[in-house]
């Protein structure tokens, strides 16, 4: 009953061994040097080859959700171009919303002290 129980147990280990390797990554399995408009991009990320995936890139995702494999920025000067406008586009965005929470508040207290 003992060696049962015992092996039940290394099986389960094992088990929950080989779900925690299965991790998915959503890699690039080629990548285009092809230029795309920023103006239909909506965010970014980069893909290195060292951390699971097989080949460098940027995953542009585009405003109609699309993912599109791209050139690394160190191999274009136009993805490395539109990457420092998203990220521009990104701070303002953030600096907005900071302004926007600023003057509802400032409005807020001016309808208390009235």
């Amino acid at each position: 009953m003992a060696s049962r129980a015992a092996a039940l147990l290394l099986l389960a280990l094992v088990c929950i061994e080989f779900a925690a390797a299965e991790v998915v990554l959503d890699c690039c399995k080629t990548k285009t040097s092809k230029f795309f408009p920023l103006q239909r991009i909506q965010s970014y990320r980069i893909q290195d080859s060292g951390t699971g995936c097989d080949i460098d890139a940027t995953v542009f995702v585009t405003k109609n959700e699309r993912h599109l494999c791209v050139s690394h920025p160190s191999e274009e000067k136009w993805v490395k171009k539109h990457i420092d406008a998203l990220e521009k586009r990104k701070q303002k965005q953030a600096e907005d919303l900071l302004q926007e929470g600023l003057g509802s508040s400032r409005n807020d207290a001016a309808a208390i002290v009235m």
